[in-house]
């Protein structure tokens, strides 16, 4: 999935300080991929912020994005804007994967990459991903990761700095797929801008 253009969204939420609408982020439990409706995350989060389309695996995925920024607080890490964005996939309806990434100190979803190394695949155990890493902060489903794989989670973070004349937007993705077995079969690690 493009996900700069998601996280660009959230820098131009910024320049005119506190945009977006607040929303409580649903528990993990609440959402349960390839069961979960769009019709479920409109009653729980209301409308969204934004809606969008894509192909993957000749699939159409409608996303929709939930976003808030506030220009005029603080996260406690120098000039680093607080963001939070949470984005759901559906096919048909249903809930195919989610992603949410904030800046905020208090769901935080920054991440180690210097452990991503350690990951194997065809020997890793999602349980030992975890424990390396945390909580994932999404899930995908096919067809926005393999057939073959059971599952994957998501680790997400951007965060945008001000700066005089300039917003700098810095982003790490991890896509980790897991088989029926919860054995690591794939991953992905990405990131772009500068921390």
């Amino acid at each position: 999935m493009r996900t700069v253009p998601f996280l660009l969204m959230g820098a131009l939420l910024l320049v005119t300080g506190c945009q977006g609408k607040v929303f409580v982020r649903p528990t993990p439990d609440a959402l349960v991929l390839e069961k979960t409706t769009y019709e479920d995350i409109l009653r729980q989060l209301g409308n969204p912020y934004r809606k969008g389309s894509s192909l993957k695996r000749g699939e159409t995925i409608t996303s929709i994005t939930y976003a808030h920024a506030n220009a005029w607080a603080t996260t406690g890490f120098g000039n680093v804007t607080p963001t939070r964005s949470m984005r759901f996939h559906f096919v048909n309806g249903v809930l195919v994967g989610y992603e949410f990434t904030s800046s905020y100190q208090a769901d935080l979803t920054d991440f180690d990459e210097t452990k991503v190394a350690q990951i194997r695949t065809g020997e890793t155990k999602e349980s030992e991903v975890e424990q390396l890493l945390g909580q994932a902060g999404g899930m995908y489903a096919y067809p926005l990761i393999e057939r073959e794989a059971k599952r994957a989670l998501v680790y997400l973070y951007s965060e945008t700095r001000t700066e005089p004349f300039a917003v700098k937007v810095y982003l790490k993705k991890l896509v980790v797929s897991v088989d029926g077995n919860g054995v690591v079969n794939d991953l992905e690690f990405n990131s772009s801008g500068e921390k």
